[in-house]
Order: C-alpha cells, then sequence, then structure tokens
C-alpha cells in the first residue's frame, strides 16, 4: 500500500472511530485468500465489544463508500487487537508498563535477539524490560523491530477459573 494511499484512509477512518470514543491502532490493505482485505484496528482501554465492530463497519462502510478510495472490489474488516496486540509507535508503549511484552529486536541484548519480559519503562527513546530470571534489558525503541503483548495465557486461565 502506498503511503498516500495510507494516508487517506487514515484520513477517513480516524474521524469515524474517534467519533465513537474509540482509538485507531491500525489500517491495513492486505492481498489474503479471498481478496483484498481492508483491516481496521480498534480499541479503547478496557476493551472492544463486538458491537462496537459492527458499529464501525456499518458506518465506515457508508463513508468508504461516498469516499472510494481503494479501485475495484475489497472486504471490509473491523476488529480488536486482540491479546497479542502489535505495539507499532513508541507513544503507546507507556499504557503497557507493567504488562508483558515479546520484543525481536535488529541487534542483541544479553546475546538475545528475542526478549520477553515485563515492560518497565519507556522514556525518551529508551524501552526497559524485566526478564523472567530478573535480569534488567535495556534497548533503544529504534532497535525493536517489532513488539507484541504476550500474555501469559497460564496466569489469565488461572483468573477465569476464580
Amino acid at each position: 500500500m502506498t503511503g498516500e494511499l495510507i494516508e487517506t484512509l487514515n484520513g477517513i477512518v480516524r474521524p469515524v472511530v474517534e467519533a465513537r470514543g474509540l482509538e485507531l491502532v491500525d489500517v491495513e490493505l492486505a492481498a489474503e485468500e479471498v481478496g483484498r482485505v481492508l483491516r481496521v484496528v480498534i480499541d479503547r482501554a478496557g476493551g472492544v465489544s463486538i458491537d462496537d465492530c459492527e458499529d464501525v463497519a456499518r458506518v465506515l462502510g457508508v463513508v468508504l463508500d461516498v469516499h472510494d478510495p481503494i479501485p475495484g472490489h475489497y472486504v471490509l474488516e473491523v476488529t480488536s487487537p486482540g491479546l497479542y496486540r502489535r505495539l507499532r509507535r513508541e507513544a503507546e508503549l507507556p499504557r503497557f508498563v507493567g504488562q508483558r511484552v515479546k520484543a525481536v529486536l535488529r541487534e542483541p541484548v544479553h546475546g538475545q535477539h528475542v526478549l520477553t519480559g515485563i515492560l518497565a519503562d519507556v522514556r525518551e527513546g529508551v524501552v526497559t524490560l524485566v526478564l523472567p530470571d530478573k535480569r534488567t534489558a535495556v534497548t533503544g525503541w529504534d532497535n525493536i523491530s517489532r513488539m507484541n503483548l504476550e500474555p501469559d495465557v497460564t496466569e489469565l486461565l488461572k483468573r477465569k477459573k476464580q
């Protein structure tokens, strides 16, 4: 997807999402088995419901039909970021301090290119993780090629049983 089309789509999608008190996490146009899919990822503190996704999809479908920014056929999908949310921007990291993350690094830290630990701090381009062995790993945001939330599923299951 070209940079210009990304900007156009963000300009169309963002006001619709934000007018509903939601956060626009990502807009992606992907080639998949069913054809092209315009995937809009939304969130809010406390999470989003199926009703939120349906509401945004219904309104956004009309708005996109009016603006018609994507030539040809595509499928619109509105979704939440899910448990393993990808963290794309440094600015969104402070909200997830204290949560478990997985970071794929360009250059290794402690001899590793992949670190999983608790996001302890984010400050001025520096990201600090506490690893399972209690070591601290510090790296620059620019050294992280990909970062996702990495919830401890066993902990989630324990909480659900209580």
